[in-house]
């Protein structure tokens, strides 16, 4: 299957698709969750079947993949130099080589792992991870012992964490039925403010400062659709609703890193708008070709130039506002990930005598 590159007029420029390509070319499969590195010009994708994949950018080209989880991957976030990602029975740290720096199992039977972030205020060094049956889990880096709080913070479970919501460490929550809840750090991570953002259930979460962006499902005739709405909340004043931005099935979401009051929206149809939910009428659309295949994942670079998706065929759609775009931030230089060299084996054939001991030899 291929795919011809889509070129859009962007309000500072040409923005357009420069390349889609399978995750992997032998076998494809969901993507199920993407994120641009953030040292290096590269891009993370977990599938369905748990693995993960390390890809160069704006090639494409595999640097690295790995079975790090038994199940799909469900949520992905990054630090500096490795990624935290969580499957239902599993949270692991690992580098864009492979190698997994920490890893913890769930133990409790009746629960499933769905999202992680790295607790606010404590270094990098401790995980917050959200359980379906409304717990959270608290999972120690360093003495690698996970704990569950003994209270529920949800009874409809938790389905996304995202953080943090302003300078307080605080966290936003999103529910199985639908919740967005505002979690304190000094009340135990329990919620101090809760209100119902969609009727049917959570889709998706993201925060940018103290504001809070959710999309989700609604109810008709007493079944699931997509509510057409994105809604935007006020943290500074316990969840108060901002905006409410009417879209098409809208089930992807992004905050722009440089343009903060910019919101990437995005459908599993293909249709993404870049859009200031206080003026929604000067939003910018888009369609990507997605040959039939829904869009499952998206994820803006740090630089604020690329934005790709992932699609449940397997294919990786990379878009930009120039055909070599810049995705970190931190420099003008690009930073590729190079793989380690080789080291090469002496080929000159090595004798022993009868008195030359066997450690004259190199091992393998």
């Amino acid at each position: 299957m291929m795919y011809e590159p889509a070129a859009y007029q962007y309000s500072e420029g040409w923005f357009g698709e420069v390349l889609a390509a399978p995750v992997d070319r032998h076998y494809h499969e969901p993507v199920t969750v993407v994120r641009f590195d953030q040292e290096h010009e590269a891009l993370w994708a977990g599938t369905e079947s748990g693995m993960l994949y390390t890809l160069q950018c704006p090639s494409l080209a595999r640097y690295a993949s790995w079975q790090c989880h038994p199940s799909a991957v469900l949520d992905m976030q990054l630090l500096s130099d490795c990624a935290i990602t969580v499957s239902s029975t599993r949270v692991a740290l690992t580098t864009n080589g492979g190698y997994t720096r920490a890893a913890a199992s769930l133990t409790e039977d009746g629960d499933a792992w769905l999202s992680a972030i790295v607790e606010p205020g404590t270094g990098s060094s401790r995980l917050l991870i959200a359980g379906s049956s409304g717990a959270i889990y608290a999972h120690d880096l360093i003495s690698k012992k996970v704990s569950c709080q003994a209270a529920s913070v949800a009874a409809d479970g938790l389905m996304l964490l995202r953080g943090p919501v302003g300078h307080k460490g605080a966290v936003a929550a999103g529910t199985g039925g639908g919740k967005l809840l505002l979690l304190d750090p000094r009340a135990g991570w329990q919620p101090t403010a809760t209100t119902l953002a969609h009727i049917g259930g959570m889709t998706a979460l993201e925060v940018q400062g103290e504001l809070v962006a959710t999309t989700g499902l609604g109810r008709r005739m007493g079944q699931l659709v997509p509510d057409n709405t994105v809604k935007v909340f006020d943290a500074r004043s316990l969840l108060r609703p901002l905006f409410t931005v009417p879209c098409g099935s809208p089930s992807m979401l992004g905050w722009h890193p440089v343009k903060s009051q910019s919101l990437l929206v995005g459908s599993a149809a293909g249709l993404f708008m870049f859009l200031d939910p206080s003026t929604p009428a000067t939003a910018e659309t888009y369609q990507v070709d997605t040959a039939g295949d829904a869009l499952r994942c998206t994820s803006v670079s740090p630089s604020g130039d690329a934005v790709v998706f992932g699609g449940a065929g397997g294919y990786l759609h990379l878009w930009a506002a120039s055909s070599t775009p810049r995705i970190t931030a931190r420099s003008r230089t690009l930073s590729r990930l190079n793989h380690p060299v080789k080291q090469v084996l002496s080929a000159r054939p090595r004798t022993i005598t009868d008195s030359g001991p066997f450690s004259a030899l190199r091992g393998p």
